[in-house]
């Protein structure tokens, strides 16, 4: 996220503090995020030593700090790179994997502290401010997403890994991250920080030196990259607040179609290979109706259409996706997605210019592939 790790034009600023190492010393406890809040002084605080007195108020800082307690991956380490800190990988991570299951707090607290937990047992304690946050878009106020360990991860403009969200509470938020290519051991672990943050709010790279052949230049925020820099952007996007941001701004034509919202029962959306297909969640009887839609036409040949279903996005093409007709592109939105077959299991038939029904050409079992001529 935003000035996550210490990458070349954003080094993390890490406390060291007395306290903070006796934090670390101290046995590792799982337990939720604590704050203390409203610490008190001790009586005669005024006549101690001055000494004393800094470590006292080190302390009760410490104590007043929102904790995160985390636990480091086996297959990943905290290590000291040029710039600061990074995380590396010390077992291979093949592409698509699953590389870890990961969770931030919410809350809008302005610095807090998280212990790490190693493979090994060991435990380190960092103090960190909102250098390890990014504001929260689906909540009110102040609320920021704080991260613990992987907040070390450096920016790239060519990412390794992606993160999409899977849940969230009140006040944590739960995502999945996964490789996009074959990570090394020794490898760094790397994100595309424009893919968090609508816009980054002091945290902006204004000259980005990852050193990818399709460096940006720069990192300010989903808000300030190019059009085709927002589409290259999208196998990546990780909040789909952002791509309500990006419609509502009206900086770019584009609209959105969020599949979920307008799959009719019995239907849903499948990944094979890079792509999407339409599988049935059900059985259906020859002849029996699968679903109606209407479609959309399509006048303005620069329209661009993203379509969006569980966290992963694509461009519509309308070479692919679309029917040309006389003076316009009849776009028919989820079932763009249906595979050609020479011997389709449905049969369609239009009601009007854009509205029309499919049926069931024969039996289609749940998990079969809905298929079109």
């Amino acid at each position: 996220v935003c000035g996550f790790g210490q990458g070349p034009a954003q080094r993390q600023k890490i406390a060291s503090s007395v306290p903070a190492m006796a934090a670390a010393a101290a046995p590792f406890v799982s337990m939720p995020a604590v704050s203390v809040h409203e610490a008190s002084w001790p009586a005669g605080f005024d006549k101690i030593s001055p000494a004393l007195a800094a470590l006292t108020v080190a302390a009760l800082a410490l104590e007043e700090r929102l904790i995160f307690d985390t636990e480091l991956p086996e297959s990943l380490e905290v290590a000291d790179c040029a710039y600061g800190r990074c995380l590396k990988a010390v077992k291979a991570i093949r592409k698509g994997e699953l590389v870890y299951k990961g969770e931030c707090l919410l809350s809008d607290a302005k610095a807090y502290s998280f212990r790490v937990r190693s493979a090994s047992g060991s435990v380190k304690t960092y103090d960190v401010d909102n250098l390890n946050s990014v504001w929260d878009a689906k909540s009110a106020g102040e609320v920021r997403q704080l991260y613990g360990w992987d907040g070390f991860m450096n920016h790239s403009c060519d990412p390794n890994i992606r993160c999409p969200e899977t849940s969230r509470t009140a006040d944590r938020l739960f995502y999945d991250v996964f490789a996009l290519r074959d990570i090394e051991v020794g490898d760094e672990l790397l994100c595309d920080y424009a893919v968090f943050d609508w816009e980054c709010d002091g945290h902006a790279i204004e000259e980005c030196l990852c050193g990818s052949p399709k460096c940006r230049g720069s990192m300010r925020g989903f808000k300030h990259l190019t059009f085709q820099q927002k589409l290259a952007a999208l196998p990546h996007l990780e909040e789909d607040s952002l791509m309500h941001r990006w419609v509502a701004s009206q900086v770019d034509a584009v609209s959105y179609l969020d599949l979920a919202a307008l799959m009719p029962q019995g239907v849903d959306v499948a990944e094979y290979g890079e792509g999407w297909e339409l599988v049935a969640t059900r059985d259906f009887k020859a002849g029996e109706l699968v679903f109606r839609n209407t479609s959309t036409a399509v006048t303005d040949p620069r329209t661009t259409i993203v379509m969006g279903m569980r966290g992963k996005y694509r461009v519509a093409d309308f070479e692919e996706h679309g029917i040309k007709r006389e003076g316009y592109v009849e776009f028919p939105s989820f079932d763009a997605l249906m595979n050609h077959s020479c011997d389709p299991n449905t049969a369609q038939r239009y009601l009007s210019e854009l509205d029309y029904e499919v049926r069931a050409a024969r039996d289609i079992r749940a998990g079969d592939r809905i298929t079109c001529d």
